[in-house]
């Protein structure tokens, strides 16, 4: 499969957006494997994905709570703006981030 920049860089076994990255360009992707971003990757044995990036205006989830095999309570909510379009503002829970290339 061929696509263009953005992509999105992610472990193919993974929850929400740990551990997921946007890469712009082909610098970029150098950066991200010659950089400590990777090393979670190595050290866990993770391999890694390569999506096309789809740029949205809305991003949604659903959390529930779920009772012998039952829903006792679900809710659907938007997120304030796509996970993706945080620049590394959260940290482990959502480690979703930018790769921004140094000179």
């Amino acid at each position: 499969m061929v696509f263009g920049w953005p992509v999105v860089v992610k472990p193919v076994i993974g929850s929400g957006s740990m551990y997921t990255y946007t890469i712009g360009n082909r610098e970029e992707v150098l950066s991200f494997f010659e950089g400590p971003e990777v090393e979670w990757f190595r050290r866990n044995r993770y391999q890694i994905i390569a999506e096309e990036y789809i740029a949205m205006k809305g991003d949604y989830h659903c959390d529930a709570i779920i009772r012998n095999g039952r829903v006792i309570f679900s809710v659907l909510q938007r997120y304030f703006s796509p996970l993706l379009e945080y620049t590394g503002t959260w940290d482990r829970s959502w480690s979703t981030r930018r790769m921004r290339v140094t000179p």
